[in-house]
Parts: structure tokens; C-alpha cells; sequence
């Protein structure tokens, strides 16, 4: 989210960290052929049960 610009999504759901195992090399795996080359030592799986825009005050208010 940009917090000056007020745009974004918040998003809830449950979040697992993965840091070894047969997962965790898949996963590696998977951003590898993407393009990815950071070297990675935990991953965040976010299982999304909700996604909606920020509320936020000034947009209330009809402020641009």
C-alpha cells in the first residue's frame, strides 16, 4: 500500500512461513524460472480469504 497515496489493498488470510523442505525447494524453484535471484531464506505463503482498498479518512471526506 502507498501510504501517501492512499492506494493499495489490505489483504487478510493466514500466512505460513516455509524455510526447509521439499515446499520450500519447489518454491525456490518456482521463482527461479521467473527471474528471481535474490537468495531466499524463508518464504511467506499467504492463503488470501479477503482482499478490499483501504478506508481511509480523506476519501470520506471527498478529498482528492
Amino acid at each position: 500500500m502507498d501510504s501517501l497515496l492512499r492506494k493499495g489493498y489490505r489483504f487478510k488470510g493466514v500466512a505460513t512461513i516455509v524455510s526447509e523442505g521439499k515446499q520450500f525447494e519447489e518454491l525456490l524453484d518456482f521463482y527461479k524460472k521467473r527471474g528471481s535471484t535474490s537468495v531466499k531464506k524463508h518464504i511467506v505463503l499467504v492463503r488470501v480469504e479477503r482482499a478490499a482498498a483501504p478506508i481511509s479518512p480523506a476519501y470520506d471526506t471527498g478529498q482528492t
